[in-house]
């Protein structure tokens, strides 16, 4: 009997302790349960915040290719200007030119005509001073 009855307590014993480890499990299980809860809830917060980012990160993108078509259409703008500028102004050099070859065929003919005045003079003199000696 009393060896019954030792082992009934020695039973009893690893009952409360194997009670005691039952209870630490659920209490550790439970935590973990709340942290897994936790993990979750901050895994569903990040998808949510890196959606947002994307969602943002696209608009950002589009706004920049439109810029950027902005800019390339301005660009364009440009150089069709600079293009017509460059025209003008190989014109105004070919003006520039003609009006220059002009004026030296003008001082030419000037020259020419004052070449032939002076000897008009000349030989006005000369027959005005043969007519004052008759």
């Amino acid at each position: 009997v009393e060896s019954l009855l030792a082992s009934k307590a020695n039973l009893e014993g690893q009952n409360a302790a194997l009670e005691e480890a039952r209870l630490t499990h659920a209490r550790e299980a439970a935590a973990l349960g709340k942290s897994l809860a936790q993990v979750q809830g901050d895994h569903h917060n990040l998808i949510t915040v890196v959606h947002a980012m994307e969602v943002e990160s696209k608009a950002t993108i589009r706004s920049l290719r439109e810029a950027v078509a902005d800019k390339e259409a301005q660009l364009a703008t440009f150089r069709g200007e600079l293009q017509e500028l460059q025209h003008l102004r190989s014109l105004s050099v070919t003006r520039v030119a003609v009006i220059a070859q002009i004026h030296n065929t003008v001082d030419v003919e000037l020259g020419l005509s004052m070449e032939n005045l002076e000897a008009s003079a000349r030989a006005t003199r000369g027959v005005a001073a043969a007519l004052a000696r008759r």
